[in-house]
């Protein structure tokens, strides 16, 4: 826990404070009121189950259960503490088996208490769910957990990323919950109906496992489809490189080059999230070139250059058929646009540039510059930068120069031993890939 910034460790021990404080009022209420424990144990087993399949949702390994559908159905049947308590003994059964830092279990294992506060402040206003119950109960109930879980449970985890990684609030939950609206809103509906069907005969939630597999596997796909279609996206681009040894991991590197840029510039983590996207996938449209005009080692002709140029356009309409990749179609369209209009395919200058296309822009000839060409050596680090700032004004936007300047001339740089395929831009003769 040491490795965690302070204000983090401080939030998970005030988390814990809270929950402990819960426990112990709950045990006592559980013993006074004679409480069945019974309950306690067959709910607790059902949580642990869930809590054991989670799915993981990218970047930041938040993982995603169905556990508080059983957590909200023993919230609407019995009294508040065996809601507590089961969610309470899941929990830690659950956390012995996973494989994590114990601060991070405890997180969770705090994360899971607070939520059945959650429904036992529902309870105490909407009351539980019983033979003489009114629609009060029922849509009042599910409405309070579905949004307070919602609220609850992206806020504490939320709070809990900002905290330890400094990051933007809005930037964490965009990236992390925003897609799973629709289930968390679907888990306190589904806790009602375990509880309806409970009411009416224990035995009949045999027929939620049906739901509960279709929820979880919605969750499932909806992360894996997003991260399945990244990778595939990323292969793609590095099989291009790959057509030539010598342009090996030139994507990579650009990519790499441009959040240092972005980085320096201040930007935020979303934008960067774009740019880094982009820059990897800059180079997708050279799909439609051939080997021959790739591995050219002399200039090529007017009519191979304006074919050439199109790969721009081309890698732009293929990551704009993946909606959760097209926020970046712009900046793979204009990363060889000049500042001074005179660039491709659009012919745009100045701020007219997307700032993430103008960031990749001056990424990609500095790569271009220092790795090593069939009719050249690679130039120097110095030698790159210097070109970088006469291209400024002209080739590049000078502000971005100037960041770029300070970013990547730390120290002598390892030269790397790719190649980028001839491409002279007009009126600067700085080549780009």
């Amino acid at each position: 826990m040491r490795d965690l910034p302070i204000a983090a460790q401080v939030y998970i021990i005030s988390l814990s404070i809270l929950a402990a404080l819960t426990s112990v009022l709950a045990v006592r209420v559980s013993v006074s009121a004679h409480v069945d424990f019974r309950l306690v144990v067959l709910f607790a087993a059902l949580i642990c189950l869930a809590e054991l399949s989670p799915t993981v949702v990218q970047p930041h390994q938040v993982e995603v259960t169905v556990s508080p559908i059983m957590t909200i159905a023993a919230l609407f049947l019995f009294a508040w503490p065996v809601g507590f308590l089961s969610q309470l003994l899941g929990t830690f059964m659950a956390e012995l088996r996973a494989a994590r830092p114990w601060y991070k279990r405890l997180f969770n294992a705090d994360l899971a208490l607070l939520y059945a506060l959650l429904g036992s402040a529902s309870q105490r206003l909407f009351g539980t769910l019983g033979p003489n119950s009114t629609l009060v109960t029922a849509i009042g109930g599910t409405l309070f957990m579905a949004v307070g879980y919602a609220v609850l449970n992206n806020g504490l985890v939320t709070v809990a990323i900002v905290l330890s990684e400094q990051l933007s609030p809005l930037y964490v939950w965009k990236t992390n919950f925003s897609n799973m609206v629709g289930q968390e809103v679907a888990m306190p509906v589904l806790g009602l109906i375990f509880a309806i069907l409970w009411r009416f005969a224990p035995w009949s939630v045999a027929l939620m496992i049906l739901p509960l597999w279709v929820v979880r596997s919605s969750v499932k796909l909806i992360v894996d489809l997003r991260y399945q279609t990244e990778r595939a996206l990323l292969a793609f681009a590095d099989a291009i490189d790959a057509r030539d040894p010598l342009t090996y991991r030139h994507s990579q590197r650009v990519a790499e080059h441009a959040v240092e840029i972005a980085r320096q510039m201040g930007l935020p983590q979303n934008e960067i999230d774009v740019i880094y996207q982009s820059a990897r996938l800059h180079d997708l449209g050279k799909v439609g070139i051939t080997d021959q005009w790739l591995h050219k080692e002399g200039p090529l002709s007017s009519e191979e250059m304006a074919q050439f140029r199109r790969h721009a356009m081309l890698g732009a309409e293929m990551v704009d058929h993946f909606s959760l990749f097209n926020a970046g179609e712009e900046l793979i369209r204009g990363h060889h646009e000049r500042y001074d209009g005179q660039g491709y395919p659009d012919g745009k200058r100045g701020r007219d540039i997307p700032l993430g296309a103008r960031i990749i822009a001056v990424a990609d000839a500095y790569d271009a510059m220092i790795s090593q060409r069939p009719y050249r050596p690679p130039m120097s680090n110095e030698q790159a930068i210097l070109n970088l700032r006469r291209g400024a004004g002209t080739q590049f936007d000078p502000r971005v120069v100037e960041v770029a300047v300070s970013a990547l001339s730390r120290g002598t740089r390892e030269q790397p031993a790719s190649t980028v395929h001839q491409e002279a831009m007009a009126v600067l003769p700085i080549a780009t890939e």
